[in-house]
């Protein structure tokens, strides 16, 4: 058999994006079946290795010979009950062998399986036995029946039947299934508010089996761990090749992460495991030497992910499948580390049909997104659903027999002949790797009496934090309580489908062709807010303070009482991790991820923890910085950008960056000497080099005395006349910041100083970007000057503030923080904002190049004090900040160049959200897109207020590396221009306080440069007395004298909308 791990399917011919798929990348190898069946392997297994292990729960290990005789008598037993042929059979198990058990026993009696989560609301479990309507159900506990459940056949109950022998020989087993006969059926979230059934036939389950035994490289010495929900379509793949291949199946209570995972791997000996990637983000550092293959399922499949697993010979495969198609349609190679994704979905695995088909249903081109069409062993449809049926379930529009499933996703073949997810195209989501109808939602909320609309989306407010949002409108006259409604809630749904927040408004905004703006649905209020009046109890004892600060912190609820319900205040399954592990952080004791679901209110969590205290000797909470790193750290995420743009051109000095000062006084160059050497020593950013080890680019930090030493060079141009010193100043400063650096030799810094004149100077540092950034800028030159002081007198301490990090500490955290779906939620954000968003092209002295070239020159030009000021005091006025004040003058002055109300510009955030970075020289900021519409019928303060709402929607999504979202949203490149964005607006805040060094009057003085990184680039820098501004121009498309008119309309339009011209139209 040939799967999409074979080897022919990693050397498909490569196609130019563009052309016409090729019809074999669009089916699967030719399927060799008939296959065994899973019956057939367990009673093959059960002959020749009867003692093997097959099944093993905390409670239970069965051999294949237990196994094949307990289901065989479990089989006759449902005969008897008169199963037969097509008959649903509820199973309303916990994972367990008796699960297991009970999923043969059906198919041997010629049942159709239908699992039932007993942990679901009684009201759900209720819906789908009444659907389903089951001959007979299988229960473990008499007591936990579902009221009014009263199937024909009966309900069983496995706890009265353990041990029992067997009836005599196995006379009452059915035929073997054909492969039209309905194998099991699953419900999914639907649209409508009512979950659905998908019935699956047999035909599709050998070859299920059989290609994740091949891909897996699974064998007899297997050993699975079934993580999944039983009632989730992966859990009958976790089962099948399993079984099939003579292999282990391990069981585990609950959904464990974090630690108790991780004991879980490694304790119970996992070769094999399935699971959701935000799950793996949650498991610490730790060793799992067995573990050899890692199916990620359910969501994209993340960077970190893949750099971090596939190690050491460790096998990660990315498998998609949706539960209507077979569970698996897909399957890729495994995936190789330090590529960078996004990484493919694969190609189909035998006998699947992948199609990808534009909105007339014609295929679409290599390279190009289109919706995935399904073919092969599809599932007959929804039980009792044939209008639903009939829409997913479609012909072939290429002419053949077959039907075709309809996914909802967006998808595109890559080059190399393998699939690439590119998310829903509906509303549809997925939570935690779950599938998740938002109308379902809403349907259950909307029948609450006091409830007239109700609206549910996913939101990601704090990075990472990606849940479900409930909005709601009242009946008139009527007062909604959130706590109820989540009452309500969770009576009707999963735990996972709950909201984690209820807002309550008066009414749902709408766009102006009446359609709901989701855009303009609000984030919720903290959460505090939902408890409205009623008494808090204030914490009583230390370990409550200590939780109510975390609680306070991880929530964002403000002050937290001793009565608070976690889960009340909007916490979720992550959030609670977070809890546990800061709980350790601070106090030492180690709380098991469950103990939240267990003890939710705070009280009673604190006293689990002081209980859990008592006696025990658990190890001090680990420092900020990484012990024992050692001097090679992986690059940070916006890093690599960097490195691979130096790659591609090391003869660039596109990406330098300088900070210069005129300073008045003499410079003692020794002194500034050993201060440099000490600023060396204190950021180890100063000090790193980059190479590639095994194909992967890393950071290599030279120790403080290993490192080379930076001289301190020296320009003398006070011979030169007074005349004649700006032009070769400007000379000087352009050809040191001219000069390429070397990434892999380094050092990264070089220090200039250019003597004007007996008592002027000008100062001059000059960095790769790779290791600073503006915000760093400042750092340098505050930590210089008091380094220098010290230098100056003999001072054995500078002053500074010790640092509790370092910038390769930060790397390693960003990568653990971005890995798993956190990002998912933002990359969804981006790109409906920037869904149809088209390049900014403004008129210039030339054609654009071809081919984009750096070549680039600065224009500099000031604004009036009394124009800064009353920009600042507009700012002030509308409730925006000064930098969406030039923000949005910069877009009405471009959309007036261009003749466009419909464009975007970037900017950069500082990347510095924690604490312990703010003193540290590195590389922190990430690249925004910040679109605006510019309609001239409004005033400035509406544009503005715009501007305000889009850039703090903007920051609030802002943790997505500028690469990564250009390898979402714009992965076909255009070499002429930059990509997403053309123009940039960036407001620097370093010097703005600055007014000496080392006791010296200093001011900024500007750097000529010969590099532009995009067409136009405005900056502008608070100092005293109001704002100086610069553009940064591309000279491939501009000449000098057009952007000095540039410059002067902008002053033009800033003295235009002050005082009151902000309420004119514009």
């Amino acid at each position: 058999m040939t799967t999409a791990s074979s080897p022919h399917r990693n050397t498909a011919p490569v196609h130019a994006a563009g052309q016409a798929v090729p019809p074999a990348w669009t089916t699967g190898p030719r399927p060799e079946w008939p296959g065994t069946t899973v019956l057939e392997a367990v009673a093959a297994r059960a002959a020749a290795a009867p003692d093997a292990l097959a099944v093993e729960d905390p409670q239970v290990r069965l051999t294949y010979r237990q196994l094949h005789e307990g289901s065989g008598r479990l089989a006759r037993l449902l005969r008897e009950r008169g199963v037969r042929r097509g008959h649903t059979v509820g199973v309303c198990l916990d994972r367990s062998a008796a699960q297991v058990t009970a999923l043969l026993a059906v198919m041997r009696a010629g049942g159709v399986y239908v699992p039932v989560d007993p942990g679901y609301p009684a009201g759900r479990i209720a819906y789908v036995l009444d659907d389903s309507a089951p001959h007979v159900l299988l229960v473990r506990d008499a007591e936990r029946v579902p009221a009014g459940a009263a199937p024909a056949g009966g309900v069983l109950d496995l706890a009265g039947l353990t041990g029992a022998p067997a009836p005599g020989p196995d006379r009452g087993e059915a035929p073997a299934p054909a492969p039209d006969d309905a194998a099991y059926m699953i419900y999914t979230s639907g649209s409508t508010g009512r979950p659905k059934g998908v019935v699956v036939p047999h035909a599709g389950l050998p070859g299920l089996a059989a290609a994740h035994i091949d891909a897996l490289a699974l064998d007899s010495g297997s050993r699975v761990l079934q993580y999944v929900s039983p009632s989730f379509d992966v859990a009958m793949a976790d089962v099948l090749m399993t079984l099939t291949a003579g292999a282990t199946l391990v069981l585990a209570e609950g959904q464990p992460m974090g630690e108790e995972l991780l004991r879980l791997l490694a304790g119970r000996r996992i070769s094999h495991f399935m699971v959701p990637p935000v799950v793996l983000g949650t498991l610490p550092e730790g060793e799992l030497p067995e573990l050899e293959t890692l199916v990620i399922g359910g969501e994209s499949c993340p960077d970190d992910v893949v750099d971090r697993w596939a190690t050491g010979g460790r096998r990660v495969v990315n498998a998609y499948g949706p539960t209507e198609a077979t569970v698996c349609t897909t399957l890729s190679a495994p995936l190789t580390p330090g590529t960078g994704g996004p990484y493919p979905i694969g190609t189909p695995v035998p006998g699947a049909r992948t199609l990808v088909l534009d909105e007339a249903l014609r295929p679409v081109p290599v390279g190009a997104w289109g919706e995935l069409y399904l073919g092969g062993p599809l599932a007959r449809g929804y039980h009792g659903r044939a209008s639903l049926t009939a829409a997913r379930f479609t012909a072939d529009p290429t002419g053949s027999a077959d039907r075709l499933y309809r996914t909802g996703d967006v998808v595109r073949w890559r080059t190399d002949g393998t699939l690439e997810y590119g998310g829903r195209g509906d509303h549809q989501v997925k939570i935690r790797g779950l599938r998740i109808e938002p109308g379902e939602i809403e349907a259950v909320l909307a029948a609450h009496p006091d409830v007239r609309s109700a609206v549910v989306t996913v939101r990601e407010d704090r990075p990472g934090a990606r849940r479900l949002v409930a909005y709601l409108v009242a009946e008139p006259g009527r007062a909604l309580d959130p706590r109820a409604l989540r009452a309500h809630a969770a009576a009707g749904l999963p735990e996972f489908m709950v909201p984690a927040a209820f807002v309550v408004l008066d009414a749902l905004p709408l766009t102006a062709n009446g359609k709901l703006d989701r855009r303009a649905l609000p984030a919720p209020a903290p959460a505090a807010a939902d408890r409205g009046d009623r008494p808090r109890t204030a914490p009583r004892t230390a370990t409550e303070r200590t939780l109510a600060a975390i609680w306070s912190e991880v929530l964002h609820a403000g002050e937290v009482g001793a009565d608070d319900d976690f889960f009340d205040l909007g916490g979720d399954s992550v959030l609670a991790l977070q809890v546990v592990t800061r709980l350790r952080a601070a106090t030492s004791v180690a709380l098991p991820w469950r103990a939240l679901f267990e003890r939710p209110v705070l009280a009673e969590l604190a006293a689990t923890a002081d209980a859990a205290a008592e006696g025990s000797e658990a190890p001090a909470p680990a420092a900020a910085p990484r012990p024992g790193r050692g001097p090679v750290v992986p690059l940070a995420p916006a890093q690599q950008r960097l490195w691979i743009l130096h790659e591609f051109d090391p003869g660039s000095s596109e990406y330098n960056t300088s900070a210069a000062l005129r300073i008045a006084g003499e410079l003692d160059t020794e002194a500034l000497t050993r201060a440099v050497a000490a600023l060396m020593a204190r950021h180890e950013t100063l000090r790193t080099v980059f190479r590639s080890e095994d194909g992967h680019p890393v950071q290599v930090v030279h120790d403080a005395e290993g490192a080379p030493r930076i001289p301190v060079r020296e320009a003398d141009l006070s011979g030169l006349g007074v005349d004649e010193r700006p032009a070769a100043l400007d000379a000087a400063l352009g050809a040191e910041q001219a000069t390429p650096f070397d990434l892999r030799t380094g050092p990264l810094l070089r220090i200039l100083t250019v003597r004007l004149g007996p008592a002027e100077h000008v100062l001059m540092a000059t960095l790769h970007h790779i290791v600073t950034d503006g915000w760093s800028a400042g750092v340098l030159v505050r930590d210089l000057g008091a380094l220098y002081a010290a230098a100056l007198t003999g001072a054995p301490d500078a002053g500074l503030p010790a640092l509790p990090v370092q910038y390769a500490d930060h790397a390693l955290w960003q990568r653990e923080a971005t890995a798993g779906d956190a990002l998912d939620g933002q990359v969804a954000y981006w790109r409906e904002q920037l869904a149809g968003l088209e390049p900014l092209e403004l008129p210039g002295d030339r054609p654009r190049p071809a081919v984009r070239t750096s070549a680039g020159a600065v224009h500099t030009f000031a604004v009036p004090p009394g124009v800064a000021e009353g920009l600042a005091a507009l700012g002030r006025t509308e409730r925006a900040s000064l930098f969406m004040v030039v923000t949005a003058l910069t877009q009405l002055l471009l959309a007036r160049w261009s003749g466009r109300e419909d464009l975007a510009l970037g900017t950069v955030t500082s990347g510095r959200d924690q604490e312990e970075t703010a003193d540290l020289i590195g590389f922190f900021v990430n690249t925004l897109v910040l679109r605006s519409r510019v309609d001239e019928s409004r005033s400035f303060a509406g544009l503005l207020a715009e501007v305000r709402e889009t850039t703090l929607a903007a920051f609030a999504h802002q943790d997505v590396p500028f690469d990564r979202l250009v390898e979402a949203l714009a992965p076909e490149r255009d070499p002429s221009r930059t990509p997403l964005v053309q123009a940039a607006v960036v407001l620097q805040n370093a010097f703005a306080k600055l007014n000496s060094f080392a006791g010296l009057p200093a001011e900024r003085a500007a750097v000529p440069r010969d590099a532009a990184r995009f067409d136009l680039t405005f900056e502008f820098w608070n100092r005293a007395g109001g704002l100086s501004a610069e553009i940064e121009y591309s000279t491939d498309l501009f000449d000098r004298a057009t952007v000095e008119r540039l410059g002067r309309h902008w002053v033009e339009l800033a003295s235009a909308v002050v005082g009151e011209g902000a309420a004119r139209p514009l």
